[in-house]
């Protein structure tokens, strides 16, 4: 049982109301499509994807680029061509579940040191310990 909806799943219903920067990650598209499905539509300024995630807890979280795609810089480059992604959330339980999600989708096909280094930055980021 998936223990969060995205916006996939309450299309009519914004989740990511009210949620601020709580962190950064680092990693393919194609590796966010696979842990919480297809993105929905951006701010067609300065991102141009992003996921609204609510977990079983409550906790909310929003992945987005920001002003390093196409859409702001107006360079050509190619949403799924994207590694840096924004984590917004009301805590930094918000950062910490999308780790947790896109290492779990992954299934083990993550460099152990890839692992390390998301971890690694999720302990600077928030001081806590995992």
């Amino acid at each position: 049982m998936r223990k969060f909806k995205t916006h996939n799943d309450l299309p009519n219903v914004f989740i990511g109301q009210g949620t601020h920067l709580q962190g950064y990650i680092t990693c393919t598209y194609q590796d966010i499509v696979k842990a919480f499905g297809e993105p929905n539509e951006s701010d067609g300024y300065k991102s141009d994807a992003g996921w609204d995630i609510k977990w079983n807890d409550g906790t909310v979280s929003t992945i987005y680029n920001w002003k390093n795609g196409n859409n702001y810089n107006n360079d050509g480059t190619r949403t799924e061509s994207i590694v840096e992604w924004n984590v917004g959330g009301k805590t930094d339980l918000a950062l910490h579940y999308v780790l947790r999600q896109i290492k779990r989708s992954k299934n083990g096909h993550q460099s152990r040191e890839q692992l390390e280094w998301m971890m690694d930055s999720l302990r600077k980021q928030t001081g806590m310990k995992i």
